[in-house]
């Protein structure tokens, strides 16, 4: 056995078997959702109220903290998926509204669409102040306001974007969303609203992610994942380019079942990192179908997980948002970001190819 694998090993038993992990909060957020690292570097976190940037910050001693730097200055509304396509950041957020329809009052959730252009300057050539903006309208002038509960963002590799509609009162599905990126802010040109769902045995989808032309999600308790042909688009079944048939169908689809909820996922070495909210841990379910889980309650209500990136994080720290209790945006028990610190770095080729070959 190599030294590296040894030290593969060690952090693997140290993170999924023994609990004792080496766990450092960064920065409070209330109701903590997701994570993004955008193509600058920048590390973004969805919370209940807004979207924050997290700022690293040294004093004269060269002590080190970190800033939750609000990016939405519009009315409260719970924020959820985050997901990047050239230049823009795209966000979701849940509004709920009582309108007067005809000649009766219609309650839900208005699901709203937002935007901050990373590359936006002024009229001086300097950079702006990234700041996220609404750029879906409401009511009949919403195409996404038939979604009962949006949450999970991702791209498709064609540029298509992927919206969970976590309906826990009905059937929910994955949207697909064209987007329009010729004027000053992107628009809605198309809306699939039950691009996938029933007909792949999909019922409540939370966390949406691609990896290699395929679609992983979460889903209740379950984890799914939804092959993309060569157009990039899912059907049941199909023959791919290497002339082997694919299914999609409920069933061949199931990659791992657990626990009472799976939140957010992250494809990683061939295999699936996930967050099991209501057992309070992380899941690493290997290639072989195989699971590594951390000890129970090592979280408080974890709901996003992501690898470090940029100039302030890098592959040995693994960021976790702890939610807490839902809708709960000011107490002690979760809602922060922690930064778990590994004895590995998770982006190097080579430990990727150990931990696949375990």
């Amino acid at each position: 056995m190599t030294a590296k694998t040894k030290l593969v090993l060690a952090a693997l038993t140290t993170l999924c078997l023994t609990g004792c992990l080496d766990k450092e909060e960064i920065a409070f957020i209330g109701d903590a959702e997701n994570i993004l690292f955008t193509s600058q570097g920048d590390l973004l976190v969805t919370g209940g109220e807004s979207i924050y940037r997290i700022n690293k910050l040294s004093n004269a001693q060269g002590q080190v903290s970190y800033q939750a730097e609000s990016l939405y200055l519009g009315e409260k509304c719970s924020f959820t998926g985050i997901a990047q396509r050239d230049n823009w950041v795209f966000s979701v957020c849940g509004k709920p509204y009582i309108r007067w329809q005809g000649w009766t009052f219609k309650a839900g959730i208005e699901t709203r669409l937002m935007a901050a252009n990373l590359a936006a300057q002024g009229s001086d050539g300097a950079t702006l102040p990234l700041r996220f903006e609404r750029i879906t309208g409401s009511g009949t002038d919403n195409p996404l306001d038939a979604i009962t509960l949006p949450n999970g963002l991702a791209f498709t590799p064609d540029g298509k974007l992927l919206i969970a509609d976590s309906n826990y009162l009905g059937q929910g599905s994955v949207g697909r969303i064209t987007l329009d990126l010729s004027g000053p802010l992107p628009r809605v040109a198309h809306f699939e609203k039950d691009w996938l769902g029933a007909q792949y045995g999909i019922s409540t989808p939370n966390g949406v992610r691609v990896a290699d032309n395929t679609v992983y999600l979460s889903d209740n308790n379950k984890l799914r994942r939804i092959h993309l042909d060569s157009s990039h688009n899912a059907q049941q079944l199909f023959t791919n380019a290497q002339g082997q048939l694919v299914s999609n169908m409920d069933g061949d689809n199931l990659l791992y079942q657990g626990g009472l909820t799976i939140d957010d996922i992250m494809p990683y070495c061939g295999g699936v990192a996930l967050t099991q909210f209501a057992e309070g841990r992380l899941v690493f379910v290997a290639a072989s179908g195989k699971s590594f889980p951390t000890a129970p309650f090592a979280f408080k209500g974890p709901s996003s997980l992501a690898i470090g990136q940029g100039p302030d994080f890098n592959g040995y720290d693994l960021l976790v948002t702890e939610k807490g209790i839902l809708q709960d945006n000011t107490s002690t028990y979760g809602n922060q970001l922690s930064r778990i610190h590994m004895g590995i770095d998770l982006h190097a080729p080579q430990s990727c190819a150990e931990i696949a070959a375990l």
